[in-house]
């Protein structure tokens, strides 16, 4: 008995006194339904942040939400909590599993509705998120967005014919009247991946121009933008 009293100290000593904290991941996704041509949430980009092995024993949080012509939108989430020392191995990949499929069903139900939105809130629902997703206690914050980034809000229209040309023509200046009209808050170690593909050249233009401005928006930030993801080759 006192052996193994002993050995469970030893086995805890280990797991709380690492020199690094475990790996954990929050991942949201934003998924623009205001232009069927906006690619849908892949379950191949979110698996390929959850399955790394690093996030083995940690934390995995997802979450969901739609982007319409509203600012509030209703969300969904999931959770992994970390791993207990020791727990039932054999039950916690019966939880990951669960996790996953929970996402499935999600993603295949929102990929298959069909209301559509004359406009587009992106921007205010993006900066709760972002913030959201800041406030976790996870090592690894990531947020995808699905999304052209044409807004058509009160904070800005793209689709006005003088903002449009504004866009175009002086895209700093289009960074200048959404500093007036929101609050960037600090985002350091946030990552953003804003994906979605041209469908031709005034398209690319516009998007082109919009990935410009929020670079130049979120500049002071400390989050980190990225343009596409990478698909992941099933073997």
């Amino acid at each position: 008995m006192k052996i193994r009293i002993v050995y469970i100290i030893f086995v805890l000593g280990i797991w709380s006194c690492t020199d690094t904290p475990i790996e954990s991941i929050t991942l949201s996704v934003l998924a623009d339904k205001t232009d069927s041509l906006i690619p849908k949430p892949s379950s191949l980009h979110i698996k390929s942040f959850f399955n790394h092995a690093k996030y083995e024993n940690g934390t995995r949080a997802f979450r969901f939400q739609s982007i319409t012509n509203a600012n509030v939108n209703a969300s969904f989430q999931a959770e992994i909590p970390k791993a207990d020392p020791f727990g039932n191995s054999l039950q916690r990949s019966a939880n990951i599993q669960k996790f996953y499929k929970q996402i499935d069903t999600l993603l295949a139900y929102k990929n298959r509705e069909k209301q559509q939105y004359n406009s587009s809130s992106i921007l205010k629902p993006l900066l709760m998120q972002l913030e959201k997703v800041k406030a976790t206690n996870t090592t690894q914050k990531v947020v995808l967005l699905y999304s052209d980034l044409l807004e058509a809000s009160d904070v800005f229209n793209v689709y006005k014919k003088q903002n449009q040309q504004l866009l175009i023509a002086t895209p700093e200046k289009v960074v200048e009247i959404l500093k007036l009209e929101l609050n960037i808050p600090k985002l350091e170690g946030v990552h953003l991946y804003i994906i979605y593909y041209p469908t031709d050249r005034l398209n690319n233009r516009l998007f082109e121009k919009m990935t410009l401005v929020y670079k130049e928006l979120f500049k002071d930030s400390g989050l980190k933008i990225h343009i596409g993801i990478d698909n992941q080759i099933q073997l």
